[in-house]
């Protein structure tokens, strides 16, 4: 698994009208609501995507990521933070608190609760 190889191209959420860089998050940008409409920074479906791609977006992206970290425990390197924003895996407020007391645990429940 090496997520950097798509640096330079255009991908999903955030990264959908910018660059991937080394310093752009993969997963920022998209929430698909309790409706099941995409929103990006609460701007109602700015991509124009239909919800049936953003979900097909969302769970190929998370799953994938699951699958890699099922298949190889240290890929935990590649996302977290490379990729997933480790600010958003840390965070410590009860609303938003991901479970698990490593970096790997509570990079695979960021990406799980996003597949739920």
């Amino acid at each position: 698994f090496a997520p950097r190889k798509i640096e330079n191209s255009f991908g999903f959420g955030s990264t959908i009208n910018q660059k991937v860089t080394t310093s752009v998050h993969y997963d920022c940008g998209c929430v698909l609501n309790f409706d099941g409409k995409l929103s990006e920074f609460g701007r109602p479906n700015p991509q124009n995507l239909p919800g049936e791609v953003s979900h097909l977006a969302f769970f190929q992206t998370f799953g994938g990521f699951c699958l890699n970290m099922i298949m190889d425990p240290n890929s935990v390197t590649n996302l977290y933070h490379p990729v997933l924003a480790k600010h958003s895996i840390d965070i410590q407020e009860a609303g938003g608190r991901m479970v698990g007391i490593d970096t790997f645990e509570r990079t695979a429940q960021f990406c799980y609760a996003r597949l739920m």
